[in-house]
């Protein structure tokens, strides 16, 4: 709507016409002198409007104006919050996982690149997400299946994923991991096969996975983890790739 020309009333300097509008400046001639004011801002303290049309237009726009800036001052916030909780971030032994999928779980992942840590089995919190705590920035998820018909430790490591550069583990209230949007990698069936209890000594081995779909891991083992796949990666190209992930990792975790 074009509202140049209209009358309109200052609380200063009283009636006045709009000459011009250029961008978020607007032009006012007044009795005594032609004044600029910031637009459509000074409409909120500054000025009246009697035309019923022109005050829902410029009303329209300035609760736009007001959502944009709600919106820009919500993500300062939560960058300010993310720097305070990044500059006393400590690495945690621990802050790695391990998740158990089968066909459906890894299907559901590969549409969406996300997984979830599982529910509460039991105690004052079952039946909700399991809201895994150990997990920040800095972790890598990796991804693993027992095949039909084998035994627990035939289990095959199928990829990794680091958590994108944001993630705070105790805000994910869902229990939903994301995958970070770069640092993602599919272990292929062509590949050498990884089996996930070959990183374990054998009087760790277990013969069954349990009940959680997900447990903490070691920076160590997943670093070793990622060498082998550096090492056992046959293309240049996706040698890099793991390459990049390997190097983002250490950075991430001080290594």
């Amino acid at each position: 709507m074009n509202i140049v020309g209209k009358e309109v009333t200052h609380v200063k300097y009283g009636l006045g016409t709009i000459l011009e509008i250029n961008e978020n400046k607007m032009q006012v001639d007044f009795e005594s002198d032609t004044k600029t004011f910031i637009y459509p801002e000074s409409f909120e303290k500054f000025f009246s409007i009697e035309d019923k049309r022109a005050k829902k237009y410029i009303d329209g726009k300035l609760i736009e104006i007001n959502r944009l800036k709600s919106i820009e001052q919500e993500q300062k916030e939560k960058e300010e919050k993310f720097r305070m909780f990044k500059s006393k971030f400590k690495v945690k032994v621990n802050s790695q996982a391990v998740f158990e999928m089968n066909h459906s779980d890894w299907k559901s992942f590969l549409d969406t690149w996300s997984i979830s840590t599982g529910i509460h089995l039991s105690g004052n919190n079952k039946g909700k997400p399991r809201i895994p705590k150990n997990l920040n920035m800095n972790s890598a998820c990796l991804l693993t299946m027992k095949p039909e018909g084998s035994t627990e430790k035939d289990r095959i490591i199928l990829g990794v994923f680091m958590t994108p550069n944001e993630f705070i583990g105790e805000n994910c209230i869902t229990g939903i991991v994301p995958a970070h949007e770069k640092y993602r990698i599919i272990w292929e069936s062509e590949h050498k096969e990884l089996l996930f209890w070959d990183y374990f000594s054998d009087d760790a081995k277990l013969n069954k996975w349990g009940s959680s779909n997900m447990k903490y891991i070691s920076i160590t083992l997943v670093k070793k983890i990622l060498e082998d796949m550096i090492s056992s990666a046959s293309e240049i190209s996706e040698k890099e790739t793991i390459l990049d992930f390997y190097q983002y990792f250490c950075q991430m975790n001080h290594l």
